[in-house]
């Protein structure tokens, strides 16, 4: 694997950055697929993007708000396999209250962890893009 900061140009190191982080949301993406931990509504969204990801597509500017959107929209399924339940421990300072995910909210977590990131990588892509021209706007 290729060390990103090996590479000279800052273009084509967001680039190697944000290949590797849409990797990363495959990978999750399967993940979360083979699980069962996407809700229905989340289906199309994530086909959708794994299938722009497949191509190389997903360097326009109009994917970033589409992540981050799949992403936010994860969060009632995080909640919904998150267990609470109460065990009295006199030294807990939180009173006893404990919280932990089922399998699938974890690969929910993950995925929009590698999601977040994606959208960062890309954004800094577009911020590359945008800065070239305009510097080269204000050179003329």
């Amino acid at each position: 694997m290729t060390d990103p900061g090996r590479i000279q140009d800052p273009l084509q190191r967001a680039v190697f950055t944000a290949l590797s982080a849409a990797d990363a949301v495959a990978a999750a993406l399967q993940g979360a697929a083979t699980t069962g931990a996407l809700a229905e509504a989340d289906h199309r969204q994530t086909f959708d993007l794994h299938r722009e990801i497949e191509a190389g597509n997903i360097f326009e500017p109009e994917h970033i708000p589409a992540i981050r959107s799949l992403s936010a929209s994860l969060e009632a399924s995080i909640q919904a396999a998150t267990i609470s339940h109460f065990h009295y421990d006199e030294c807990d300072m939180s009173d006893g209250h404990q919280e932990h995910l089922t399998a699938q909210g974890q690969d929910l977590v993950i995925l929009r962890a590698r999601l977040n990131a994606l959208a960062h990588s890309l954004a800094e892509v577009q911020n590359h893009r945008r800065s070239k021209r305009i510097a080269e706007k204000l050179r003329s």
